[in-house]
Order: structure tokens, then sequence, then C-alpha cells
């Protein structure tokens, strides 16, 4: 009889623990897991975009190694960004950045970092190769600039400044902005 009563009080015991624990879960606040205000809705690795004109011939070509949309504020940030714009005279540029944030406007571009920009050799043209950084692009004006160092090497000649607008399409200009210095072969 004794060794029921340990038994029996014990259980007891073992039942008010277990309903005293109950109850402070209940008294613990559930606490609702917010999200980022800032975070990815989407995502692409290996993204490839062709823009093409009415008569489907290629505008742009945009590739990234990743793509991160964010919904909140619309922007698309690329990694590893290379653009190639065509011309109709089959002339092309291609822009290449590490980093790059498209805003939700869909024109507006701003690439960070190191970015070079070509123009292979056609017919009668040399080829252009630009190096700056962090340079913001208007895709619907077909227009690009920077303030920061920037050189432009046609070869066998080079020149650098500090800023560069360009106009990649029709008529093609390249204009640095201060501080400018050349070196030039003459033939």
């Amino acid at each position: 009889m004794i060794r029921n009563v340990g038994l029996y009080t014990a259980l007891f015991l073992l039942t008010l623990g277990s309903w005293w624990l109950l109850d402070q879960q209940k008294e613990q606040e559930i606490v609702a897991v917010q999200l980022e205000e800032h975070a990815a809705d989407y995502f692409s690795e290996g993204y490839k975009k062709v823009e093409m004109d009415t008569m489907g011939n290629p505008v742009n070509i945009l590739t990234a190694k990743r793509l991160t949309h964010f919904k909140d504020d619309g922007t698309t940030e690329l990694t590893q960004c290379e653009i190639t714009f065509f011309n109709p005279d089959g002339s092309s540029w291609t822009i290449q950045a590490d980093r790059g944030v498209l805003l939700a406007d869909g024109n507006d571009l701003s690439l960070n970092g190191v970015v070079h920009i070509t123009r292979p050799q056609m017919k009668d043209v040399r080829p252009i190769r630009v190096n700056t950084s962090d340079l913001k692009v208007k895709l619907d004006r077909s227009y690009a600039e920077t303030d920061q160092w920037a050189e432009i090497i046609t070869p066998p000649d080079r020149t650098e400044g500090i800023g560069l607008q360009m106009i990649y399409s029709k008529p093609i200009t390249l204009e640095l902005l201060t501080t400018v210095k050349g070196r030039y072969e003459m033939q």
C-alpha cells in the first residue's frame, strides 16, 4: 500500500508539472515572422533576354550570371552582367560590369564597379574600348554617362579624362568631360 501511495504521488506530481508547462506555453506570445522589407520575390541563374524589333532583328541582348528582382521597389539586381546593343548599320556595343541595378521603369540601368565598353572593328572603323566605373545607362536614349575616370582606347590611340558622356547609336559620340589627356600615334 505504501508503495502504491508513492507511485500515485509521483504520477500526481508529474501531472501537475505537465499541466504547469502547458500553461506556461499558452502564455508565451506568438511572434509573427516578418519578412524583410527589401526581400527578393524571384531570381534567375544564367539569365538571358533578347529584345527584338518588329522585323525580328535583335535590338539588345542582356545576360547575367544572376538576376534578382525585388517586389517592394521593383528593382532588379544583376551580377556579372553584359548588355549588347545592336545598331541598324550593323555595329554593336557591348557593356560589361560585375554588378548592375535596373530600376523599376526598365529604362535606367546603373552599372556599379569596373565597367568595360567595347565596339568591334568594322569595315573602315577602328575598334573602341572604354574602361571606366559606375556607369549610368538610359536604355531608351542609347545614352550612358559617368562622373568617374574613363579611358577611350582606339588602337593605337589612347585618351583619358574624368567624366564620360556617350551616345552609342547614330550619331555616335564619346566625350570626356575634364582633365583630358591623350596619346596619339601618326601613321
